[in-house]
């Protein structure tokens, strides 16, 4: 009898091999809807089935067979992630082998597919940043396949990651396509585009749009009524308050913020912390201050007691209820404690601010280029090293030709092929180290522009209250911080003299008493950055750039009418 089931089992593991091999070999299947189907059908088997499907089929793959692969590693994270057992995957591995073998696969969209299951395993592993950059090179390459409307999924998953690494205009776009794109097929659809359009709200109220932020607050409440869903209105509620009372309709702000914190108090305690931050503000301008202190009391209780206070939303309550504590305490005349929380304010303020510049689309983009640069220049040594392999094996040929029949034409012709195969190879290698080097030049400008800018809006938004000592010196350390340090001057003259090499000997040649911040503007010039980009970089005003411009010239005896650029872009 345990024979007899022993050997149905084995034939049932075998049909089903073949069948998953099937859907996986298919090239009639580009956007995997056979995989996903094959997965759906037979997810009553559980997962040790799948495992051992899958240690059944990835043998049966050969190496150089990398459309198959790329293929069978996504089946492979869509059967994991079916069993929310993605995290037991090794990431690096994975990750690695699905760009590899989807750049050699010559196929664009699968290559598509590769980055976004690439994306959907880091943002398991919780890679938020690096799995939003990986989501939004996948979808512009999908948008060139597949209709729309059959993306509204991804991009509401795009908004989502979106607005956790605080890239707020992302996440408006990306779940605005989603309500426009998404059918109402079900009240699940129709309750997700509910969370979509609070989503919308929450955002352009973190931009302190608070005009668009009320119009799609209104809009989400609206549709919850119809649901009668009182814990939803209660969430949406503390934002529309927030809302209201930015707007100076504090009665409304009121009524809806007591409303919050009634309804979430039990199941959503960080929303209702955040209603009851926004409330004890609201009675701090009325000039109330038990009931002010009473309600940021409790706030700061329920955010520092909350299961999830290491998500970056409930540091953003906290921040701003630090915030609140601080001008309470300034208004009572308790400078001692004001001080106190304006520290925690700043310290939590400076930790996330850091976060969101990690996180910046903008960078993250960057490091994916980077990245991408670095697996094409792989591909390209890989092909290199392919074409030497070939090239042994014909001039084994071409010296057995030449011992039967004596060519020597033929040994000549061929030698040439092959010469001419590796100098293309050796081109394309060159340009893809060049274009990682300009890539990775690239990251650094930003990052180094970012930092300015983040520098830039601090000092503004401590000047607003600079007559208070500390702000004072505070303003004073920002003025001596510098945006280039030699550690960013380093990596960027390392990066620089690959880039153009030979260039600073030759203008220290050309001038032997030229000084370091002379040699840094020099080579900013060669990268053709513009004077606000170089005055940004530096740490300094446009007008220091041209002065520096001036003596530059000074020194190398210039006349009018020569151009200082074109002597250091022709050296």
């Amino acid at each position: 009898m345990i024979l007899i089931i022993l050997l149905s089992s084995s034939s049932i593991t075998k049909s089903a091999s073949n069948d998953f091999f099937e859907a996986i070999s298919s090239r009639e299947d580009p956007f995997l809807d056979l995989m996903r189907n094959e997965i759906k059908t037979h997810e009553s088997m559980g997962f040790e089935f799948f495992e051992d499907l899958l240690q059944t089929i990835s043998p049966q793959i050969k190496p150089n067979e990398h459309w198959l692969r790329t293929r069978f590693l996504i089946f492979e994270v869509m059967v994991y992630r079916v069993f929310d057992k993605s995290e037991s995957m090794n990431l690096e591995q994975t990750v690695s082998a699905l760009k590899e073998n989807g750049l050699r696969s010559g196929d664009r969209l699968l290559l598509g597919h590769a980055r976004w299951y690439s994306g959907f395993l880091l943002h398991d592993f919780l890679k938020i940043d690096l799995a939003l950059g990986n989501c939004i090179d996948a979808i512009e390459v999908m948008e060139e396949y597949i209709p729309k409307i059959k993306l509204a999924d991804k991009y509401e998953f795009l908004g989502e990651m979106a607005f956790q690494v605080v890239d707020y205009d992302a996440a408006i776009r990306y779940y605005k396509l989603f309500l426009e794109y998404k059918l109402e097929e079900s009240e699940i659809d129709k309750r997700r585009k509910i969370v979509a359009t609070n989503a919308i709200g929450q955002a352009f109220l973190r931009k302190s749009s608070f005009s668009e932020a009320k119009e799609y607050l209104v809009l989400a409440n609206e549709k919850i009524l119809v649901y009668h869903d009182n814990l939803w209105q209660g969430i949406n509620n503390a934002y529309l308050g927030h809302v209201y009372l930015a707007l100076g309709e504090s009665e409304k702000a009121a009524q809806l913020l007591k409303h919050a914190i009634e309804t979430c108090l039990e199941a959503e305690l960080n929303v209702a912390a955040y209603a009851s931050n926004y409330l004890g503000r609201l009675y701090l301008d009325k000039g109330l201050k038990q009931e002010s202190l009473f309600h940021l009391e409790n706030a700061e209780m329920w955010l520092l007691n909350s299961q999830n206070k290491y998500l970056l939303q409930t540091q953003f309550y906290l921040l701003e209820t630090y915030r609140s504590f601080s001008d309470f305490y300034r208004v009572y005349m308790d400078n001692g404690l004001a001080n106190e929380y304006f520290e925690k304010y700043k310290e939590l303020n400076d930790a996330i601010q850091y976060i969101s510049i990690l996180s910046s689309q903008n960078i993250t983009r960057l490091r994916m280029d980077n990245e991408k640069a670095i697996w094409e220049l792989s591909v390209s040594k890989l092909e290199n090293e392919s074409i030497i392999q070939r090239r042994n094996i014909m001039l084994v040929i071409i010296i057995s030709l030449f011992l039967v029949i004596g060519s020597f034409l033929l040994v000549a012709r061929n030698r040439m092929k092959v010469q001419r195969q590796l100098a293309e190879a050796d081109s394309k290698r060159l340009v893809a180290e060049k274009k990682a080097i300009e890539s990775q030049m690239d990251m650094l400008k930003s990052s180094l522009m970012e930092k300015s800018k983040m520098l830039q809006e601090f000092e503004n938004r401590l000047s607003v209250i600079q007559n208070r000592v500390d702000v004072q010196e505070d303003l004073e350390r920002i003025n001596e911080m510098k945006i280039l340090t030699e550690e960013d001057w380093s990596v960027f003259r390392k990066l620089f003299e690959r880039l153009h090499p030979g260039f600073m000997t030759q203008l220290k040649q050309s001038m032997p008493g030229i000084t370091t911040a002379e040699l840094r503007l020099a080579s900013l010039i060669k990268m053709q950055y513009t004077a606000k980009e170089m005055a940004d970089i530096l740490g300094v005003s446009p007008d220091s750039v041209y002065k520096a411009r001036y003596r530059l010239r000074t020194k190398l005896n210039l006349e009018n009418e020569q151009s200082l650029e074109y002597l250091i872009l022709n050296m």
